[in-house]
């Protein structure tokens, strides 16, 4: 384990030598120091593109967690204090949300003891994340039709992104509402291993982990 440690603070320190950090997203930086990674995004209807990700990674025999949160700004304490500064901690807020996310003190070490680490990694593999089949193969939604012969959808609902990583490639899968639609419809595969991976990821961040 302090081997990776250690590796991983020599790649970022080369980073940040070579003037790299504030350019390279995280995927690329999973893809230079890493065998496999996943990352876990989740965008709604109400919140910024990249304030928040669950990473899953291996490297070795190491497996290792980590999340990228962004706080935003409570906006009852921002009405304490002048309009411009708080204009300007809005405006730093939405132009970080919306860069890719990268290698900043937003980027955390998720506290996980060794053995479950291996287990959340079996359990992940196990699904094969790699053969998934989302959304832009199978299509989104569902054809859906209420008693009044109206398609019955959610139009401001939740997107997962999951970026798959290894070191020759990165996969990116895409699910919107996964759980409504599979209630609606079920028999999805793609969709039902889905919502398997996030109740494991959810399992070792916590409920609500994302948003």
């Amino acid at each position: 384990m302090k081997s990776f440690h250690i590796l991983l603070i020599v790649n970022l320190w080369l980073f940040e030598a070579t003037g790299q950090t504030k350019d390279i997203a995280l995927r690329q930086v999973f893809k230079q120091t890493a065998d496999s990674t996943l990352i876990l995004t989740e965008k709604s209807g109400w919140s910024l593109k990249n304030t928040n990700a669950l990473i899953l990674s291996k490297t070795g025999d190491t497996v290792a967690c980590y999340r990228y949160k962004v706080e935003g700004p409570q906006q009852t304490k921002l009405k304490q204090i002048p309009k411009q500064l708080a204009d300007l901690i809005n405006a730093q807020y939405r132009a970080i949300g919306n860069s890719p996310i990268t290698l900043n003190p937003y980027f955390k070490i998720h506290d996980i003891a060794p053995d479950s680490a291996q287990v959340f990694w079996n359990k992940v593999a196990q699904l094969e994340p790699w053969e998934f089949k989302d959304d832009q193969l199978d299509g989104n939604g569902c054809p859906i039709i209420d008693s009044a012969n109206r398609p019955h959808n959610i139009y401001d609902g939740v997107t997962y992104t999951l970026q798959l990583i290894t070191k020759s490639e990165i996969k990116e899968l895409v699910f919107y509402e996964p759980a409504f639609y599979e209630k609606q419809c079920p028999g999805r595969e793609g969709r039902q291993k889905m919502l398997a991976l996030l109740s494991a990821f959810n399992n070792v961040f916590g409920e609500k982990s994302l948003l």
